[in-house]
């Protein structure tokens, strides 16, 4: 991985801005690489490491990613709370879906997908992720391979997805 950026003001407010290079990104589940590059603004607290991402505009092979949100701490509690909101308008199902599914994605064509994601920290007592994390990837996997869809507790919601061919899909909230 490479970044190069640039940051100014005060501890407890430095404001970012950069570029990240990742050339294999890949998620353990899969173990797919991709490239994956950032061109980020955001604000850091450099008095409690909460940061606030203005504007993160990504390339995940060819899909374009625009990402905001937050990881902040939560008083009392350990770890960073993760409140993400995600928009392409011209994603490469190939691209999001191989990224999770071992073997590569079934399926191919554009997508467009708005999606937010609520991660909360880690349990106390847990190596981590939450409970809710790892029934979430359990989730995601099984959505991938068209198995029975197990509960999952974190906030995630996929909507506005629409796959090639200008057929909607159905919206989701797990």
């Amino acid at each position: 991985m490479s970044s190069l950026g640039k940051y100014s003001g005060t501890l407890d407010q430095i404001d970012v801005e950069g570029d990240t290079e990742m050339p294999d990104f890949a998620l353990s589940i899969a173990g797919n690489p991709l490239p994956l590059t950032t061109h980020y603004i955001a604000m850091v607290d450099g008095t409690d490491g909460n940061t606030y991402l203005k504007s993160v505009e990504a390339r995940l092979g060819n899909s374009p990613i625009s990402v905001n949100g937050e990881i902040v701490g939560i008083p009392g509690v350990k770890g960073k709370h993760i409140v993400l909101d995600a928009t392409s308008r011209d994603a490469r199902t190939e691209d999001l879906i191989g990224l999770a599914v071992k073997g590569g994605a079934p399926l191919k064509g554009s997508i467009t997908l708005h999606t937010k994601i609520d991660l909360p920290p880690p349990t106390p007592g847990t190596s981590g992720m939450s409970p809710s994390v790892c029934r979430c990837k359990a989730n995601l996997a099984s959505r991938a391979r068209a198995s029975p869809i197990p509960t999952c507790r974190a906030n995630l919601t996929l909507s506005a997805v629409r796959a090639k061919g200008n057929r909607k899909m159905k919206t989701f909230k797990t």
